[in-house]
């Protein structure tokens, strides 16, 4: 059962980095909106993707639960923070034609996770695994440093991403109402800027159909990745999971 328990954790995560690194595509068709309107919509249609998910397959009482538990809410709360600092800053990056440096940065997360996951969590390793972070560390370095500056787009994105895995692992919750909540959290805050901050002259409602469209359906490219990232951490440690996230930023750079 273990072996199938990990076995099913890599897929979820396979399947999470894949979209992911897919998402600069659909980013770049919104690249006429500003990068704190889109994080806005992102949240708000998550929250009301998953949250239609919820009452569809009758898990609200498990967001009940997690309510009543303080340890997992705190886990939550943070998490929700951290994925949406990464969510605003890569926006802005891949909007700003900084797509090899938000690469990068996807370079760098598997790095920090491994990290966490050894150092944070006590996950057991290998010989074989830690002398491939030494040469994957070697390999980042060397192209940090022919950028000739700090990378500071990068590091935001490895780092936030790695500690919303590492909210993720400590919370140990069910993904759909965890994402759920993640997302509620947040929601106000998304609502205000929509409603109050961008007002008239917000992309939303002054642009044609195919914004109208990619804007709503930015909560399904959001929330189903994130949801099988979710089922990916519950499986296998954080250690195993920062080798498939490599993933994602090599689908980027093709």
């Amino acid at each position: 059962m273990g072996r199938e328990k990990e076995l099913q954790g890599s897929l979820f995560a396979a399947v999470a980095f894949s979209l992911w690194g897919l998402l600069p595509i659909y980013w770049k068709l919104l690249n006429g909106v500003s990068a704190v309107e889109i994080l806005s919509h992102r949240i708000i249609w998550s929250f009301l993707f998953t949250a239609g998910f919820l009452f569809f397959y009758g898990k609200v009482k498990s967001l009940h639960a997690l309510f009543q538990d303080p340890r997992r809410m705190r886990f939550i709360a943070l998490g929700a923070f951290f994925v949406s600092v990464n969510w605003l800053v890569y926006i802005w990056a891949v909007n700003n034609n900084q797509v090899v440096e938000t690469s990068l940065g996807y370079y760098i997360n598997p790095l920090v996770s491994f990290l966490i996951g050894v150092i944070v969590l006590g996950e057991t390793t290998d010989k074989i695994k830690i002398l491939s972070i030494i040469l994957a560390l070697g390999g980042v370095a060397v192209i940090a440093v022919g950028n000739g500056r700090l990378p500071w787009i990068s590091l935001a994105l490895a780092f936030s991403f790695a500690l919303y895995g590492l909210m993720k692992k400590k919370a140990q919750a069910d993904a759909l109402p965890a994402l759920a909540l993640e997302t509620a959290l947040v929601t106000p805050l998304a609502l205000f800027y929509i409603l109050v901050t961008a007002g008239p002259g917000s992309a939303f409602g002054n642009a044609g159909v195919l914004v109208h469209f990619l804007l709503i359906f930015s909560g399904v490219a959001t929330a189903l990745p994130l949801f099988f990232f979710a089922l990916a951490t519950n499986r296998i440690p954080l250690s195993t999971l920062a080798f498939l996230q490599y993933l994602a930023p090599t689908i980027n750079l093709i």
